[in-house]
């Protein structure tokens, strides 16, 4: 995630500024004014306020070490927060003999209970860069002029990271029981980490590994991370270098390995890991519950990651979810502001009740699922990329049921036909039935499928199929993701085979043409009647022929003058 990079980034750059301040203040000043200097200096040097209001210690003999308590550096002008940067302590101790030799070997350095803001206000920039042009007025008057002879030889111009990294060695670099505060006023985000415990090292120097490992709490979890970046000169000097981060607790855990390559643009590739006990448990403790996930069960995954500022591809994804596996390709990227997602995923031999439970579809089709999807969409929030999606998808539910209806007791609700007026009649009655769910009735079927192109968001299907012990089911419509609904036409036949109420209907092989449309929340159920009525009339010679008129008193003399009467029966059928 950005906020997360920005995190990162704004983190070490507040504490390069610092280990700099730390190695560099105590050679520029006399130790009788240190305080006053330091200050004027840092200001000098960033524009912004820097404030010891502590006490403050120099000693130079076994090792250089300085040491000042309650430091606070102030924020850019008009942020939300004061101060950028406080510190209730900062310890150094510095090693003098390599310094003899300009090496910059530090043995330990301490940050006690730091508090790091790190803002990016509605202009977008962020507090971590420093207007370095800015110094402090009236610091240091302009001297006059002088002439080319007398004139002092141009200075050398001040270290820069690369060349301080050259000289430096870290041992240890604590930071005990810090806080960070990340804000962005355009977004409205705000994100705060406490009881942040971090220990560095870059002990090899710049050819040397740099390492950081710590502990910190967020929303009451003790959550554990390191790192390890194998050669931090090479990656200084445009080189790539192996990178290792791993993170653990108790809800989740995650290891990545690979490369950091820092051109033509900062990139990583690399392998990825994550295992997830619960996904329930984790969504709660991160505030976004979702009661349904606790049918996920736990998930295992693996993939290969590449990652830039352009966005991030997951491939060669597997991943064991719902008693099955998923396989694929997933990339997000962000042209032009808005994020893009392409997925092209393969779902084998999954709980098919809890998948959709999960992703809060429907909680009435039970079975072992297997899809696939080739989808892209595009847009600024979930919404508008899931009413932008294009492509393909299909599914098959297999050994399953559609729970709350039972379509085989459709045919048993229209009962015995005795009066062919009555025939649509019974029929739509008996559909009715179906709008009423009843969590004790399903349907059983061997196979449910279907295959659907998308167009924004809208996915279309010609070859809906259900096949079952009792009925058969074909079907066509849409399912539209924008509107939360679905307009969809099926037509449901009995086997010639039913016994009972109802089996004078199905050796007809009538079928029932059915209109289920609405809300994802409320679907309906309705008889399409002049479907029916042409359905029936194409069987009107079985009719006569199986004696359905078992009274012909009751309506006709004859039975084959059903046939015959333009005005007749027929035209009812039609409606």
């Amino acid at each position: 995630m950005r906020w997360i990079k920005r995190l990162v980034v704004g983190t070490l750059s507040v504490i390069l500024v610092l280990v700099a301040l730390a190695l560099i203040v105590p050679f520029l000043i006399p130790t009788s004014t240190y305080k006053d200097q330091i200050e004027t200096r840092v200001k000098a040097a960033t524009g912004r306020d820097f404030k010891i209001g502590g006490e403050l210690k120099f000693s130079i003999l076994p090792n250089l070490e300085l040491s000042a308590r309650d430091v606070s550096f102030s924020n850019r002008p008009g942020a939300a927060q004061k101060d950028m940067v406080k510190l209730k302590g900062l310890d150094l101790k510095l090693k003098l003999g390599p310094l003899l030799s300009g090496r910059f070997e530090i043995e330990a350095l301490d940050l006690i209970e730091p508090e790091l803001v790190l803002e990016v206000d509605k202009d977008g920039k962020a507090n971590w860069q420093f207007d370095t042009s800015v110094g402090t007025p009236g610091t240091r008057p302009p001297a006059p002029a002088k002439s080319a002879e007398t004139a002092a030889p141009t200075k050398k111009p001040a270290a820069g990271p690369s060349d301080i990294l050259a000289t430096l060695q870290v041992e240890t670099l604590r930071i005990q029981r810090g806080k960070v505060i990340y804000a962005d006023v355009r977004s409205g985000a705000r994100y705060e980490i406490a009881k942040v415990n971090v220990v560095i090292s870059l002990p090899g120097g710049r050819s040397g590994p740099f390492r950081f490992a710590g502990d910190t709490e967020y929303k009451g979890k003790s959550v554990a991370f390191k790192s390890e970046l194998k050669a931090l000169g090479d990656l200084t000097s445009g080189k790539s270098s192996p990178l290792t981060f791993d993170l653990g607790f108790d809800l989740a855990k995650v290891s990545l390995a690979g490369t950091l390559n820092p051109s033509p643009e900062p990139n990583f590739s690399g392998a990825l890991k994550v295992d997830i006990p619960s996904l329930k448990d984790l969504l709660a403790w991160l505030d976004k519950p979702m009661p349904q996930a606790g049918a996920l069960g736990p998930i295992a995954l693996t993939a290969n990651v590449a990652g830039s500022q352009g966005g991030v591809t997951l491939s060669e994804i597997d991943t064991k979810l719902f008693g099955g596996a998923a396989n694929g390709r997933i990339a997000v990227t962000t042209p032009g502001g808005k994020t893009t997602v392409a997925a092209n995923v393969t779902l084998k031999g999954l709980d098919g009740h809890a998948f959709l439970v999960a992703v809060g579809a429907t909680d009435r089709i039970a079975g072992t699922l297997n899809a696939t999807a080739n989808l892209t969409g595009t847009g600024s929030d979930a919404k508008a990329i899931q009413s932008s999606l294009n492509g393909t998808s299909s599914f098959q539910f297999a050994n399953g049921a559609l729970r709350g209806y039972n379509l085989a007791g459709l045919f048993r609700a229209i009962g015995d036909i005795k009066n062919p007026l009555q025939i649509i009649q019974q029929v739509k009655a008996a559909v009715e039935s179906l709008n009423k769910f009843d969590p004790n009735q399903k349907t059983d079927f061997s196979e449910l499928s279907a295959s659907f192109r998308a167009t924004n968001g809208v996915f279309a299907t010609s070859d809906l199929r259900m096949a079952a012990p009792l009925v058969r089911v074909e079907g066509k419509g849409t399912i539209s993701l924008p509107a939360s609904a679905l307009d969809m036409y099926l037509s449901v036949k009995a086997v010639p085979t039913l016994q009972g109420q109802g089996a004078d209907f199905a050796k007809l092989g009538i079928p029932i043409p059915l209109r289920v449309h609405g809300p994802f929340s409320n679907v309906s159920w309705g008889l399409d009647e002049k479907g029916l009525g042409d359905e029936i009339r194409k069987k009107a010679p079985d009719l006569i022929k199986e004696q359905i008129l078992q009274k012909p008193g009751d309506l006709l003399k004859k039975p084959g003058d059903i046939l015959k009467k333009p005005s007749g029966i027929l035209d009812q059928f039609r409606r």
